[in-house]
């Protein structure tokens, strides 16, 4: 049992991990040559209206998928100068930094964040609403526009978005480069679970910590689909472009209610009904994550050390 629950989170990236402090933002990152780096990156400054539940969620979600798309173009980009002999970005002149840096580094994780986002609505929005379609296209109006019909057809449209979402995790964890993301992923929560508990943040005592974690963001994801289909069964069922429509003015709803609920449940975890919400992420971390090596091991402690507040207490979650 940890003695703390902390809020610092992070995200896996190529060859290592972004971390997350109250504060501090940190990715630390292993070269070809087995050296680590260490790159602090700037920690958006919380809004007002991060004290707003619902809105909290979604600009939450906005900011911080921003910095980890930027974190994982960075780090892409490294491992490739890196790999073909080219000086890294931190190795480079400050003219050659201000004339390809920081500016192309933005411009290609607004990019990246834009293709993924578009990838996801065609993925878990127009291709579920197309199979649901098929399948009830002879069922009666009446009946698919009342709500029990609605709820039922938004169910199955949950369903099948259920089966997207695990086929894709399945399909991409047999990519060798993506399956050295799962296994920094569980570094990741290795190395919070044992930081939590108060040991050494060493390889050596990070090993002994489960790599699954309650209170990890890919929670989220089967939350979403759930609440999802609550909320679309109110709207009811119409032709696609109406359906797809509605969908896409709903997504900030759904994402703000469902960091309300996964909130909530990290806030219970140790309660039964906070151990139900989280069971279904920690069924689907046995897709995105794998057991790190102690080589990776190092890189999270690495990271984690690096967001540490200076002040005990102050990334309890509390202040979350």
């Amino acid at each position: 049992m940890s003695t703390k629950k902390t809020n610092i989170g992070g995200q896996a990236l190529i060859e290592g991990l972004l971390m997350l402090g109250p504060d501090k933002a940190a990715r630390a990152n292993r070269f070809p040559d087995g050296s680590i780096r260490l790159t602090y990156m700037q920690r958006p400054k919380p809004l007002p209206v991060m004290k707003i539940p619902v809105i909290r969620g979604v600009v939450g979600l906005f900011t911080q998928l921003k910095l980890g798309m930027k974190a994982m173009n960075d780090a892409a980009d490294e491992q490739e100068a890196a790999e073909s002999g080219l000086a890294a970005p931190d190795q480079q002149t400050p003219e050659a930094r201000e004339k390809s840096g920081q500016e192309s580094s933005n411009r290609a994780a607004v990019f990246s964040m834009l293709l993924g986002v578009l990838l996801a609505v065609f993925l878990f929005i127009f291709v579920p609403n197309a199979v649901v379609s098929l399948l009830y296209k002879g069922a009666a109006a009446s009946w698919r526009e009342s709500f029990k019909g609605s709820l039922t057809v938004n169910l199955t449209e949950g369903l099948i978005r259920i089966i997207i979402l695990l086929l894709y995790m399945y399909l991409t964890s047999l990519i060798p480069d993506i399956k050295r993301v799962w296994q920094y992923h569980g570094a990741e929560h290795k190395t919070i679970a044992c930081y939590e508990a108060g040991e050494p943040l060493d390889p050596g005592h990070i090993q002994n910590f489960s790599r699954f974690h309650p209170r990890c963001g890919t929670s989220f994801l089967l939350i979403a689909v759930l609440i999802g289909a609550i909320v679309y069964a109110f709207t009811g069922w119409y032709v696609m472009w109406l359906n797809l429509l509605l969908r896409l003015l709903l997504i900030p709803v759904i994402a703000g209610l469902s960091y309300e609920l996964l909130r909530f449940s990290g806030r219970h975890d140790r309660e039964w009904y906070g151990k139900a919400l989280a069971q279904p992420g920690l069924w689907l971390q046995r897709l995105t994550t794998r057991e790190p090596d102690p080589a990776m091991l190092e890189v999270a402690a690495v990271a984690l050390k690096a967001v540490l507040p200076a002040h005990e207490g102050e990334d309890d979650w509390d202040q979350n």
